[in-house]
């Protein structure tokens, strides 16, 4: 059994990837700074590979911002010749920002034993050591190596002004963080010194260290590690420029967002004249929504230019429950429309009633029809814009206004953002600026629905998904908080909030326009909060009090409550609807479905 144990540990061990010599010449360049050149003989014994990776940290640590040492001039052979190679820019919790050299052909595998050469320049190469000293520091053989290396030399060169009689040398071998060394160390000469390891286990290193009193060489450790203020600007600059963009936001609200006085609301019980449902919609929100659409085709009903229809028709293709389907069809009457607004009129002649069609019927599942809907309502808020500003209600175009706002802030915005990420790259490393800005979008996401939901399980879900990015990068928060506060991470959502709160303010009302969303806001809280009795003394002056103001109950949300009043006061449901009208409500939801429009997918059209 042992002699078994034995032949499998040769067996692993003769097809096992290792290092066989691991070759490292450090130069000591008078100015401090190193020339680097490294002899890897890796032997990927019977295994088929592309190649090897080199991680070579490139940055140093101080109290402010880990500061780049300058790596440059890289160069590249395997066994003598040119090979592709591929710089790439990474990091890990020991060692921090790294610079990973992907050496090989991604279309070509090699095994055996082979060479690697690898050159480049260190430009900081000087460390500082305490008060009186400063060092030369470098990890010849970085931890990052997953396989065993048999044998490490180390060649260290000093310039003229170090020596063996003003250079202490150190060691450090084993994993990161070693305090302890297995490596021999030999002067071959006053300025060369060699250093041995016989074998390294896989994630074991060598670092050599040379210090030696302050100002032998041209480099300062003490400045090479300190931050100065072109390093405070470089990595701080991006918050007074946000906040100078937060200005420009403010000034831009102030002079373009609605500045209303503040006055109580008085009851409303009919609405403002000569003003549809479509037009009151504009100004209630300052937004020519989709949703106001259909309130604007019961309106239509309502004055009676339309009527509808709920038709049953049989299902086309195999159905387990049901063989009928529900059709919700407008057919137009024969009404002058002469007196109707210009929205008004689109609405019915061109959305509607095409080429001088009479019948309209409502589809989920015709995508070119949703197209033709979608044009329609495109050029009617178009009209309501116009139509808000030419009749005195608003003192500019609330949708041109809000576009320019759009335009001017992305290009304000966009190049803070882009200079700030690049800014932080080279700050606090790539890995840690693309985990902010993940985490800034996330976040951003989830405010935004929080903040634009207008029913509770949106706000619920919007709270939900806030927290939930927050838990899942809590860690990378709590142990790197003060790199984060070198990137975007916070400013993002900042800046999105306060654009999307400028922009949905946007719109100043003329004095006109003010009094009409007062007016409309006491309609609305008279729909909202009226008793019974009262729509009973209405009905008795207006028998159709209810259906008069359905479209504006629909507009602001209170459909369910306002036909409610048919059932209890045993009002005449509106002639302009042929169906059961205890389902109006659902037939208003499959309104609000076509008028929003249903968006396509590859099983067909949902809603």
């Amino acid at each position: 059994m042992k002699k078994i144990v034995l032949f499998l540990i040769f067996l692993s061990s003769l097809f096992a990837e290792n290092i066989s010599n691991y070759y490292v010449k450090i130069n000591v360049l008078q100015s401090g700074s190193l020339d680097i050149e490294e002899r890897i003989v890796y032997d990927f014994a019977q295994n088929y590979r592309h190649g090897i990776y080199r991680d070579i940290p490139y940055t140093i640590k101080t109290d402010f911002l880990p500061k780049s040492i300058g790596l440059s001039d890289f160069a590249v052979l395997m066994d003598s010749h040119e090979v592709k190679w591929e710089k790439i820019y990474t990091s890990s919790n020991d060692s921090g920002d790294m610079i990973r050299l992907k050496i090989g052909d991604p279309k070509r595998t090699i095994t055996g034993k082979h060479l690697y050469i690898i050159k480049y320049h260190v430009k900081k190469g000087v460390l500082f050591k305490d008060n009186f000293h400063d060092a030369i520091r470098w990890n010849a053989i970085g931890t990052g190596w997953k396989v065993p290396i048999k044998k490490a030399v180390i060649d260290l060169y000093l310039p003229p002004s170090l020596s063996k009689q003003n250079v202490k040398l150190s060691t450090f071998t084993g994993r990161y963080g070693s305090t302890s060394t297995k490596a021999v160390t030999k002067w071959i000469n006053s300025r060369h010194i060699e250093v041995k390891v016989a074998s390294l286990y896989p994630h074991e290193g060598v670092t050599v260290e040379v210090s030696y009193p302050q100002g032998l060489l041209d480099q300062s450790g003490k400045e090479n590690v300190s931050v100065s203020i072109f390093d405070y600007f470089l990595s701080l600059w991006q918050w007074p420029a946000f906040g100078i963009f937060l200005i420009y936001l403010y000034r831009y609200y102030k002079k373009h967002s609605t500045n209303l006085h503040k006055r109580s609301i008085t009851p409303m019980y009919e609405p403002p004249l000569d003003m549809n449902v479509l037009q009151a919609g504009l100004l209630y929100d300052r937004f020519a929504d989709d949703k106001d659409f259909p309130a604007a085709i019961v309106e239509l009903a309502q004055k009676g230019y339309l009527e509808i229809f709920k038709e049953e028709q049989k299902k086309s293709g195999f159905s387990l429950f049901s063989s009928k389907e529900e059709l919700t069809v407008f057919r137009k009457t024969d009404k002058d429309p002469k007196d109707l607004s210009e929205d008004e009129r689109y609405l019915l002649e061109h959305v509607l009633f095409r080429n001088s069609e009479d019948i309209y019927v409502l589809s989920k599942t015709d995508i070119k029809k949703a197209e033709k809907l979608r044009e329609g309502f495109k050029k009617i808020d178009k009209m309501l814009y116009s139509w808000a500003v030419k009749n005195g209600y608003m003192k500019e175009n609330i949708q041109k206004a809000r576009k320019n706002f759009l335009i001017k802030s992305i290009m304000i915005a966009l190049p803070i953002f882009l200079i700030s990420i690049a800014i932080s790259f080279f700050t606090v490393g790539i890995n840690t600026t693309m985990m902010s800005i993940f985490m800034a979008i996330f976040v951003s996401a989830g405010l935004i629905i929080l903040i634009t939901s207008n029913n509770f399980p949106g706000k619920v879900f919007g709270t939900l998904f806030t927290a939930i990015s927050l838990f899942i990068f809590s860690a990378s928060l709590l142990t790197e908080y003060k790199s984060m506060l070198y990137t975007p991470v916070f400013a993002i959502p900042i800046i999105i909030i306060f654009i999307w709160f400028t922009y949905k303010r946007i719109g100043e009302f003329t004095q006109k326009g003010e009094n009409a969303y007062y007016h409309l806001k006491g309609l609305k809280e008279f729909i909202k909060r009226v008793k019974e009795d009262e729509i009973k003394r209405r009905l008795k002056e207006d028998p159709l009090y209810l259906e008069k103001l359905l479209p504006f109950a629909m507009l602001f949300g209170e459909t369910k409550h306002w036909l409610h009043f048919y059932e209890i006061t045993d009002a005449t449901p509106p002639t302009w609807y042929n169906g059961n009208f205890n389902s109006f409500y659902y037939f208003y939801n499959d309104l609000n479905t076509a008028a929003t429009l249903p968006s396509t997918s590859s099983g067909g059209m949902s809603g």
